[in-house]
């Protein structure tokens, strides 16, 4: 299928993210360049950052097992027969024998696991909503271990007798659930009243979050009408839905249908989570696109619904069943449009929590044979990989070897400028009308997708350039704080022109990211002020934002 224009009516979405703790690259303790370097946050962040360690994993022999990503078994996305025929983008480098900072996968035990099959990689997923459940449900007694956390990797018929068992003993509510293996109804499922409603926001609003990058409109075409014949598919729409009605003040005036909308959001979610303990006994439901786009419609309702661990755990549930079917950037179809979506999503929680985003894959197409679609999908990629640099770990390693970290910021930079010349000719300024109030200059770039991925590339060319380390003494760090604020003054002239919701939700992350880095208490204002405006159009964030704001403050202030 040829790609369409890139003008087409939609509007914005990805994965949003609060302030950046101001990080220190430990270069003092490096090698003889240590001496020549200046680090441009050169505070030190005094709170702890929670990171994910990597435990060393063995296999059933007792051997230690390499990580997947320097071994030719189980790479992402990519078949042992023609992995000697890819080559990689410039800057982003194979993982040699000794495996150096700059690795592709994150070192952590949820992305160098064992490849596990789809059934059991869904299973597991399943033990971690089982905890959900049981929140949501005084009546709930029974609940699934946490197989994820087991010393040792659980096996599928572990997983599925667990599972089965849990069933057997709440079994409430799964009266709409097929007892067969067939995934979808013969008729199309009857809404009462309310809920296409609900169903007619998911399609006009929320799909558009998801399908922000995706030229088909996978979850406003193609997942409403499959919804229309799966009961755990439809149930999380309407859960999403009413969820977000519950938070946003925007839709205000729907509160005469739904009074009490959060705890309707509640209700469908736990619908949910009952038919995916009836449904995933199924093996063919395992491999199902209903499945995945039931997975992200969840991690989607999490992200709205809190701000603490419990959305990390179905990001890395995500990842696993996306991993046990290979699914990745370049699969094609639903399944891409799932795994970009879901990589919004951990870009925006590996930012805030400074650790690697989970997927190790490895795009391998030069900028110069890709098309609109594919080159903003390749910003985000890009940004994921700013991220991983902008890391704990990596500051950690950059440490012990300050050289490998310079070469990893100069691979980055080179990718970059490699975006950003591939995608000149979309990157197209409309006529604004500069605002008294404003102090930066409006910019307006159409369609909001191409708008997205422009500011998504200066998210990430403000993080290498505030993370690497300076060689050029005071005139090379004065270069690089010119670099970060006009990066900026970019993000912030492109959020003053964003008006599509789905666009807003990329726009706060990298408002957040922008906000150490300005100038005068006129700045701050301002990008306190779009902040604002963009959580009510959205209603996400969902805490008090002026209180984030006002502890980022406090802390910058600290450091300083």
């Amino acid at each position: 299928m040829s790609e369409e224009s890139p003008h087409r009516g939609q509007e914005d979405s990805t994965c949003s993210a609060p302030p950046a703790k101001r990080p220190h690259d430990a270069s003092h303790h490096g090698d003889n360049l240590s001496s020549t370097l200046v680090d441009l946050n050169s505070s030190t962040d005094q709170q702890t950052i929670a990171t994910l360690e990597s435990p060393q994993h063995v296999n059933g022999s007792g051997n230690d097992v390499r990580p997947v990503e320097t071994s030719r078994v189980h790479r992402e996305g990519s078949n042992v027969e023609d992995e000697q025929a890819q080559h990689l983008l410039p800057g982003i480098v194979a993982t040699p024998e000794n495996v150096p900072l700059w690795a592709a996968s994150p070192e952590s035990s949820w992305s160098n696991p064992p490849l596990y099959s789809a059934e059991t990689a869904s299973l597991l997923w399943l033990g971690l909503l089982s905890s959900d459940a049981a929140s949501l449900s005084v009546n709930q007694t029974t609940r699934i271990p946490d197989l994820l956390n087991q010393p040792s990797a659980p096996s599928a018929e572990c997983a599925s007798a667990v599972v089965q068992g849990w069933v057997q003993n709440d079994a409430s509510g799964l009266e709409d659930v097929a007892e067969s293996d067939e995934i979808d109804l013969e008729e199309d499922i009857v809404l009462e009243p309310d809920e296409v409603i609900l169903f007619r926001h998911f399609v006009h609003v929320l799909s558009m979050w998801i399908d922000i990058t995706d030229w088909e409109n996978s979850f406003a075409v193609r997942v409403s009408s499959m919804a229309l014949r799966n009961v755990g598919l439809m149930r999380a729409i309407l859960a999403l839905s009413a969820r977000h009605l519950s938070v946003c003040p925007l839709f205000a005036h729907l509160s005469e249908h739904f009074p009490s909308a959060e705890t309707l959001g509640v209700r469908y979610y736990h619908q949910t989570l009952q038919y995916l303990q009836r449904a995933m006994q199924h093996p063919p439901y395992l491999r199902s696109d209903q499945l995945l786009a039931t997975v992200l419609l969840i991690s989607t309702y999490e992200m709205l619904d809190t701000n603490g661990r419990d959305w990390e755990r179905h990001l890395k549930g995500v990842f696993w069943i996306q991993r046990s079917q290979l699914i990745q950037g370049e699969s094609g179809g639903l399944k891409q449009a799932i795994w970009w979506a879901w990589l919004r999503q951990d870009i925006w929680a590996a930012f805030k929590d400074r650790r690697k985003i989970l997927s190790f894959y490895v795009l391998k197409r030069p900028c110069s044979e890709l098309g609109f679609w594919e080159l903003v999908n390749r910003s985000v990629f890009l940004l994921g990989q700013c991220v991983n640099y902008a890391s704990e770990k990596e500051v950690q390693a950059g440490a012990i070897d300050v050289q490998a970290r310079i070469n990893r910021g100069e691979e980055l930079w080179s990718s970059l400028e490699e975006w950003k010349t591939g995608f000149a000719q979309h990157d197209r300024r409309l006529p604004t009308v500069s605002a008294d109030d404003f102090p930066f200059q409006p910019i307006w770039i159409n369609p909001p997708a191409a708008s997205l991925a422009v500011q998504v590339h200066h998210f990430a060319r403000l993080l290498l350039s505030s993370m690497m380390p300076a060689l050029g003494g005071l005139s090379e760090l004065s270069k690089r704080r010119a670099a970060v604020q006009s990066c900026a003054a970019t993000i912030c002239g492109i959020a003053y022109c964003t008006r599509e919701s789905a666009a807003m939700i990329t726009s706060t992350e990298c408002l957040y990211a922008s906000r150490p880095h300005l100038n005068s208490q006129d700045e701050v204002e301002a990008v306190n002020s779009l902040l604002l405006s963009h959580q009510k159009q959205t209603g996400w964030p969902n805490h008090d934002i002026h209180a984030q704001v006002r502890a980022d403050d406090t802390s910058r202030t600290k450091d300083e």
